[in-house]
């Protein structure tokens, strides 16, 4: 890493861009031999996938053109594209949730603040038990709002680090669940 990309700036927004700069090029922190190769948790990532949804089939997407990206990486990453990470993306229940604390709490646009999932504002609705087992967050998924009116509310994004985390309430909200691990090491 290069101190002189990290401190030559006066605006804050730069030194937070020049962070997210090194930290995807893989140049943030030296890289660890015991990191292991992206290309096998991407096989292993697929293999699972695989298991787990067998009736389903999955549209292969063209390869990455290496010579077209903006930057080199280390040896031990590769390029990919979400889908060859993800086990499963879905979408929020559409049901009416009230303010009544009555049934199961399901997240909202606004319980997604800074990164994180605030859990202060929650919205309840009934649900059956089936129901509330597919759709419940697991550890290291990740929630991203997809829509809504806002420009500046699309993005943003949180990780559930509950054991039991409430669900999103509206199909605005994406959750992406990980390999087995999620990305609960990745975010800290």
């Amino acid at each position: 890493m290069n101190k002189k990309e990290l401190t030559e700036t006066d605006n804050p927004g730069d030194l937070r861009q020049s962070v997210l700069k090194l930290a995807a090029q893989g140049k943030l922190v030296p890289q660890q031999k015991t990191d292991g190769c992206a290309a096998d948790s991407i096989v292993a990532i697929a293999s699972l996938r695989d298991m787990k949804s067998s009736a389903k089939s999955v549209k292969k997407l063209r390869d990455i053109d290496e010579s077209r990206t903006a930057t080199s990486l280390p040896t031990s990453w590769t390029w990919c594209r979400l889908g060859d990470i993800v086990m499963e993306f879905r979408y929020g229940t559409s049901r009416k949730c009230e303010r009544v604390a009555k049934g199961t709490p399901v997240l909202r646009i606004p319980n997604i603040q800074d990164g994180l999932i605030d859990a202060d504002d929650l919205k309840y609705t009934a649900m059956p038990k089936g129901e509330f087992e597919e759709l419940k967050l697991a550890p290291g998924d990740l929630l991203l709002v997809r829509s809504n009116g806002s420009e500046d509310l699309v993005g943003r994004n949180a990780v559930a680090r509950l054991a039991i985390a409430p669900r999103p309430a509206r199909p605005r909200i994406l959750a992406f669940t990980f390999g087995p691990d999620g990305i609960l090491d990745a975010a800290g």
